[in-house]
């Protein structure tokens, strides 16, 4: 058996997070593949939780946001998971 997958998205548009939340499980059911899916719509939040420490697979992050943008929150990955791929 394959591996789940933790995905992460966050974007501050909810319409946007939607659609890439239902993209992410269309393309997880059609090639069979189980993800635990964590959505936040506030970056502010995430940088909270993150600093808990949960580590994602992925991470999917929006560009422009309202209190941080994608590339502030992927230097905060960065600086502890190095190798967390981001897009």
């Amino acid at each position: 058996m394959d591996k789940k997958f933790s995905i992460l998205i966050c974007d501050y548009d909810k319409h946007d997070v939607r659609i890439i939340e239902a993209m992410t499980r269309e393309w997880l059911a059609e090639n069979e593949r189980e993800a635990d899916v964590a959505v936040f719509t506030d970056p502010v939040k995430f940088r909270e939780t993150f600093v808990g420490g949960t580590a994602y697979d992925i991470y999917l992050l929006g560009v422009s946001m309202h209190g941080s943008s994608g590339i502030e929150l992927g230097r905060l990955i960065h600086t502890r998971y190095p190798n967390a791929p981001l897009i």
